[in-house]
């Protein structure tokens, strides 16, 4: 029996973090062996699926919620210059370093416009 083998017969007490694969000393383990037929064989170590869908999903919350920071920092210079602050509010933000977001194009800002592009274009093919 190789270390694959003994692997799989140990039990897992580091849970699946609800995607099924293991985690833990058996998974540890495997892992240890895969390094060794790196090292013995040149191939690529393997990485557990859903440890890559855990960081995506975290890199997707991450960059939604920057986005709507954002969205709510535009939103707030828009209502100070209603206001009539919107000057001393743009000092602050460029004061603390976030002028830079009123600039920033968000993901839907571009959309938008890659859209009236579009409309842009097939208007000038028809006429």
């Amino acid at each position: 029996a190789g270390p694959w083998e003994a692997a799989k017969g140990e039990s897992d007490t580091g849970g699946t973090h609800g995607c099924g694969a293991r985690h833990g000393p058996a998974a540890r383990q495997t892992e240890q062996a895969t390094g060794r037929l790196t090292e013995e064989r040149g191939v690529q170590t393997e990485v557990v699926g859903c440890q890559l869908e855990e960081q995506a999903a975290e890199v997707k919350r991450s960059r939604l919620m920057l986005e709507e920071f954002q969205m709510k920092i535009k939103e707030l210079a828009e209502q100070s210059r209603q206001q009539g602050i919107g000057d001393k509010v743009a000092a602050i933000m460029e004061g603390v370093g976030l002028s830079h977001i009123l600039k920033r194009k968000t993901c839907f800002d571009r959309l938008y416009e890659d859209a009236q592009k579009r409309i842009e274009r097939l208007e000038q093919l028809r006429a």
